[in-house]
This record gives C-alpha cells, sequence and structure tokens, in this order.
C-alpha cells in the first residue's frame, strides 16, 4: 500500500494564484494525497473556488473558518490530517509535478523523516534557483541546520518540505508571529535523525510585489526572538554550532535596528533590539577566534548597536 500524504494548503485571498497551486497538487505524479484546502475566511472568491475544486476531486477536503492568520490555518489543517506524511504549501506558490515522487522515494530509501527541496524563486518576469547547490542528499540534525544558518540548503520555511506527521506531534505554528516557520523548523530538525535534500525536486516560490513577507516592517522583529529560540537549543544540543549562530544573531540585531532607522520606528522597537542583543554573550575567548569583520559586529552591536546601526546607515548613503 503506497503510504498516504496529507498536503495542508492554507488559503486567504489568493484567487489570483488559487487554481494554479491546487492544479500542481492534483496533477503530481504521485496520486495518493489527502489535500486539505484551509479556507482562512478569504473576502474574495477563493472559498467557492475550494469548493469547486473539492467537488472535481475526492481527494480535496474544505475546511472554511474564521480568519486566524497562516499559523492557526496550518494548524486547522493538521488536526485533520490522516497521512502517514505531511507537507505544507502556501497558496500562491506551485510545485513540479514529480515533487511529491521525488522527495517520498529519497525519504523512504535513506530512511529519512524529513525530505526538503530544491526552491526557484518566480518573479513576472524571471525564475532562479534559491540557495546554493549540495552534492550530498543525506544531512544530519547538525549538517542541517548548518545549511538553514547559511541561508540555503533546508532553508528555514515550512513549505518545501515532506514530514513523517510522528515527527509534528505536539508541535503547532505559532499563531500571531509572521516568521512563524522560524519558531519551529529547528526543532523539527532536531527530531529528525535523517534528513534528505532533493535539489531536483521543485517548489515555486512565487514572489509578489506588496507582499508581507516582501515588505519590511517592524512585524518582522518577531524573527529576532525565533533566533533567540534557536540559540537556545543549539546550546542545550549542538555546542559546534552555538558561537556561529550567537555571532550571526549580533549581526542580524545590527541589520534589523538599521532597517527601523530607515522607516523611522518608534523607540520602544530600538530598545527592543538592543535587548534581544543584551541577551547573547560571547565570552573574550571566543572573541579573539573570529575575523576581523565578526569582531566588529560582535564587539560594536554590544557596546552601541544604535551608533552602529546609524554609522552603517551613514556608510551606505555615501556609497549610493
Amino acid at each position: 500500500m503506497m503510504d498516504l500524504i496529507s498536503v495542508i494548503v492554507p488559503v486567504y485571498n489568493v484567487e489570483k494564484y488559487l487554481d494554479q497551486c491546487i492544479s500542481s497538487i492534483v496533477s503530481q505524479t504521485y496520486r495518493n494525497l489527502e489535500i486539505i484546502l484551509v479556507d482562512d475566511g478569504s473576502t474574495d472568491n477563493c472559498p467557492a473556488m475550494c469548493d469547486a475544486w473539492a467537488a472535481k476531486d475526492s481527494r480535496i477536503k474544505v475546511i472554511h473558518k474564521e480568519n486566524g492568520g497562516l499559523s492557526d490555518a496550518r494548524n486547522a489543517g493538521m488536526a485533520v490530517a490522516t497521512g502517514e506524511w505531511i507537507s505544507f504549501v502556501d497558496s500562491d506558490d506551485w510545485l513540479a509535478e514529480n515533487f511529491y515522487d521525488i522527495l517520498l522515494n529519497a525519504a523512504i530509501e535513506n530512511a529519512a523523516e524529513i525530505a526538503a527541496s530544491g526552491i526557484i524563486k518566480a518573479c513576472e518576469q524571471e525564475a532562479c534557483f534559491f540557495g546554493n547547490h549540495y552534492h550530498e542528499i543525506t544531512f544530519t540534525p547538525s549538517r542541517a541546520i548548518r545549511t538553514i544558518m547559511n541561508g540555503d540548503g533546508f532553508h528555514a520555511v515550512a513549505w518545501n518540505k515532506l514530514y513523517r506527521c510522528e515527527l509534528l506531534n505536539g508541535i503547532c505554528f505559532p499563531v500571531g508571529k509572521l516568521h512563524e516557520d522560524e519558531f519551529v523548523m529547528h526543532r523539527l530538525i532536531d527530531r529528525a535523525h535523517v534528513l534528505v535534500l532533493c535539489q531536483n525536486a521543485i517548489y515555486y516560490y512565487r514572489q509578489r510585489a506588496g507582499s508581507i513577507m516582501a515588505t519590511w516592517s517592524v512585524k518582522h522583529l518577531d524573527a529576532l526572538e525565533a533566533y533567540l529560540d534557536r540559540i537556545h537549543l543549539l546550546e542545550e544540543k549542538y555546542p559546534e554550532l552555538y558561537l556561529t549562530d550567537r555571532v550571526i544573531f549580533c549581526g542580524s540585531c545590527v541589520n534589523y535596528y538599521r532597517k527601523l532607522l530607515i522607516v523611522n520606528a518608534g523607540r520602544e522597537h530600538l530598545c527592543q533590539v538592543a535587548s534581544y542583543r543584551k541577551q547573547v554573550h560571547i565570552s573574550l575567548e571566543e572573541w579573539c577566534s573570529l575575523c576581523l569583520k565578526q569582531k566588529i559586529y560582535v564587539a560594536a552591536s554590544r557596546v552601541s548597536i544604535g551608533g552602529f546601526a546609524r554609522l552603517l546607515n551613514l556608510w551606505r548613503k555615501v556609497d549610493e
């Protein structure tokens, strides 16, 4: 008997893109799918479109609920999922037709609990591969987390992956957070024993001008909270990654502070970033082992993150 894959698709006001998304799922070469469309209180034609798709394909289930955000919609889908494997697809994205065939076969052959795909960033005029190419296919949790820290490989996103359903037991996406995936990905990876990266399986990640993730605002600050949680996990279980991630965090705090200055954010948000930075400590011995640029970022962000961020913004204006 072929394993059942539950595909959870949160849907909110994406009528322009929804048909392409669902069509790419129902047309998969791997057929044993349970497709759960979670209408998160859409005010456009999406509710009717979801119902129409369900009438055409018996594998599709539709949940209509009040708007609660992406995390709430994913959690609602997980509550009714019955598959041995679970996958998340954002409703403005789409999949290559062999997406699940490749991921599931690789996961089973390598006894992996998570399989991740390659990502194509798809804009109106062009499409390009997102991240670096890796030659290996099997990864330990430590190696997988390291690729996330590098901003490629497995990526800190929920939607380009296939998960053993047991891995998600007790896991909920945090409602009300903009960077919900960053709060859970390191925890899910830590639960796995083996992971596989199949960059020949393609997830098409649509780039929309004006989307929440494409427009920077103070809401993005919750990413720093998620990064702190990852640092705490690394301190406990992955000491080989602990220093590197703290250095990355210092740089992230500086960059977020710079962006807050550019958008003229309130003092409370600037203080919030400064408070996050003060929660991460790097010893003198550790600091001495860093390269010059890292030493500058770590020290300057600790002494005066505001002054350092303003100086960097000034240099940027001069370069322009």
